[in-house]
This record gives C-alpha cells, structure tokens and sequence, in this order.
C-alpha cells in the first residue's frame, strides 16, 4: 500500500518545460511455451524507431535527449537504461497485469551486466564472454571468448559494443570482430550515440573513438576514476567521479564534440552514480535527489530524505516525473519513489520487500523494479500501487530489460529470466 507524504527540503525555483515524448557454452535453457508478448504501439510517448538503433534526427518529442534514440530508436534495448539520457524508458509496452516466465538461460557467474536487446537477439555476458540468445526461446546462436569480463554492453545499427580487456565491437550477427581500442588498462564504461563511443575510464579519463572503427576523437582528463557509464544528450556528455579515498566525487558536463569542460560541481557524488537527463535537467542520485540545471549545474532541488540511502546507479524519468528506488538504513526494505521533476514533490513512495538493485525502468505507465530479494515489482507509475510482483531465484542483480513484451532479469543464479504477459 502507498504510504504517506516525506520530507521534501528544497523547492526548485521556476518550472521546467514539456516532459519527454520519450566462447565458451551458453547453455542452460529450461522451457519455453509463450510467444513473447504484446507487439503492440507503444503507449508512453516514446515512439517507435527502425527496430534497429536506427538514425534519427532528434527533433520533435525528443524532451532534451539526442542521438538515434532521441525519437523512441528501435523496439528493442540497445544499452543499459536504454537511451543515451539514462531515462529507463521503453519503446513499447511490457507485461502489464500479470506475468509467467517462459525461458531461463545460463549466464556468468555473479554477473551484473544488464542485457541489451535488438532484432530479437538478446545479448548477455557468458562464462568467459559474451553470447547471443534467441529473444523467442533462450536458445544460443553463438558465443564470443573474452580476455576479461564485459562490461556495459550495446547493440546499435548491427554492432555490439562491450568493455573487455579494452574497447570492443563486435559483429552483433556472428560475434566476429570490428575493432578495438586497447587504452583501456583497467574498467571503462561506454555510451553510444550519434556515430561516437564515449569511453569513461576508471584511471581518470573520458575518450571519445569513432564508432565505425574505434579511433580516438578527443580526451579529458579527470582528477577520479569514472566508474559508470556516463550519459549523452543535447550534445553534452554528463558524467560523475568517485576519488578512491571515499570522499564525494564530482558531476561534471563536457562538450561531446570538442571534448572541453563545460561546468563541474564538486564533492557532491556519494557513490558511482550516473546522470538521468531530460527537460533541461540533470536528475542524479548525490547524498539525496537532485535536479540541477543541465547548462550550468546549479541546483534547481533536491528532495531530502533522511530515511533513505542512495543505492540504484540511476533514476528513471518519464512524463515529467522521476522515479527512483533507495534503501532504507538498518532495513531490509526498499523505498520506491515517484517526484515530480519540476519541484521535486512527492507524488507517491512504497515500501518494497528487498535493496532496490540498479534503477528503476519503465514503460507504458508500469514501473518495473528487482530487489535483492529476488522480486521483480511492475507498480502502477502514477500511483505506486503493484501491478504484478514474480520471485525468481536468488537476488536481482542488475536493472531489467525490455523488449517486444518481455522483461529480462539476470539473478545471481547465473541465470537470465525471460518474462511475459502471462
């Protein structure tokens, strides 16, 4: 049930304009009897693109975001939280008043990869590597051998890009090889968009390479090591540091064409944390929610609750509310949150079984959140009250996917569910 109205600190100062219109064996299979759910339009204002990361030129109903998901982009979920603005919101519906699970396959052992999804392929992080699904069955087209463990994949315009032993792209029909981009000594963490892959390197430092072929563009560097993906819209790049000695790290902008320092906040990042941008704002998890101006970093609120500790590496953003899911200290509940992302009002909060993992996605008015209890939620978005909840075994460890109907949740039981309408 909802409970009632919190704290709320900081009001924003003015309103904000119009909400977005948008090689080793992978085995493991256990059963499939469902057809993959609802296909129908989506009903978010997100818009369908070419089903294929396509192009698009921005433009109408983008709500602040740019790139080739600027107008919804593919049916599909080519990165985690799906577009480059960090939104968390779907192309099209997922399942909405009830679910089953109709596969599950083997995935790495204690992987937090989200999966990412595109032309019915579904793509995840496998012992040693990384393979291909079949988004129908489960059942494997092919694997890849890795150096190291991946990180951060997506699937735009036919190549699939990952992190492992140094920048990768793949072909995402066979695996096979592009390029790579080898400075990348220890974790990086990249962002596709608009023919550029901007690299956050955990030693300190943003690059942008060339999609086609993974040249090196520009760098910037940074005084910490950037340890999540960053976000990209509007022609920004917005990313975070966390220094390595636990003091807050920062929130910086840089220019995505030039690579120059277009304003920074200092100190205000408590964990690694990545920016949701829309509307003009900047939405991050600091200490508490913030919402700061996305051309010059100054506060516009912050919604200040002492009952909760920032977990999720992101929020969610839709029609012009923020959602977010936060621990509460000494608890083993979470707090499920909506905000309005003009004020920062509490619309609704929830108390969840479980830590909230990762951030909260979304997608035709349903809220979908995994706990490490191994509970997935679809809460109604405009009241906070469940939908449908599933247990799956062991915890959730990464925030789902979605696509064509169907939910995808990696457990700590190196296994990938597949959810549909029931």
């Amino acid at each position: 049930m909802n409970r009632g109205p919190t704290r709320r600190r900081l009001l924003r100062i003015g309103g904000i304009g119009c909400a977005i219109g948008a090689a080793g064996c992978l085995g493991g299979l256990t059963s499939s009897d469902g057809d993959g759910g609802d296909d129908a339009d989506d009903g978010d204002g997100g818009g369908n693109g070419d089903g294929d990361g396509g192009n698009s030129d921005g433009g109408d109903g983008s709500g602040g975001l740019s790139g080739p998901l600027a107008t919804g982009g593919p049916d599909g979920w080519p990165r985690v939280h799906r577009d480059s603005a960090t939104t968390g919101l779907a192309g099209a519906p997922g399942p909405k008043s009830s679910v089953e699970e109709v596969w599950t396959a083997s995935t790495a052992e204690r992987s937090e990869v989200t999966p990412v999804v595109a032309d019915g392929t579904v793509y995840v992080e496998s012992p040693g590597g990384v393979a291909a699904l079949d988004a129908e069955t489960g059942t494997e087209a092919w694997t890849k051998e890795l150096e190291d463990s991946p990180a951060y994949l997506t699937v735009l315009d036919g190549t699939l890009y990952l992190e492992a032993g140094g920048m990768r792209a793949l072909d995402a029909s066979d695996g096979s090889e592009q390029w790579t981009y080898d400075e990348v000594p220890v974790h990086g963490s990249p962002t596709v968009v608009d023919g550029t892959v901007y690299v956050g390197k955990s030693a300190g430092e943003l690059v942008a390479l060339d999609a086609s072929n993974g040249e090196e563009s520009w760098s910037f560097t940074t005084d910490h090591g950037i340890g999540v993906a960053p976000a990209v819209a509007n022609g920004t790049v917005y990313l975070t540091t966390l220094p390595d000695d636990g003091s807050k790290g920062d929130l910086l902008a840089v220019d995505a064409e030039s690579g120059d320092e277009v304003w920074r906040v200092d100190g205000v990042v408590l964990r690694h944390q990545t920016p949701t941008v829309a509307d003009g704002s900047v939405f991050l998890q600091e200490q508490y929610v913030t919402a700061r101006s996305a051309d010059d970093g100054e506060m516009e609120w912050e919604y200040d609750e002492s009952e909760l500790v920032v977990v999720p590496r992101t929020v969610a953003y839709a029609d012009g509310t923020v959602y977010v899911g936060s621990k509460r200290p000494a608890s083993s509940t979470t707090a499920a949150l909506a905000l309005d992302a003009a004020s920062g009002d509490l619309h609704w909060e929830r108390s969840l079984e479980g830590n909230a993992v990762d951030g909260p996605i979304l997608s035709a008015g349903v809220l979908y959140v995994g706990t490490t209890t191994g509970m997935v939620y679809a809460l109604d978005a405009s009241s906070g009250e469940t939908a449908w909840d599933h247990s799956i075994d062991g915890r959730v460890v990464s925030s789902p996917a979605l696509a064509d109907g169907r939910l995808y949740v990696p457990s700590e039981e190196e296994t990938l569910h597949a959810l549909a309408e029931a």
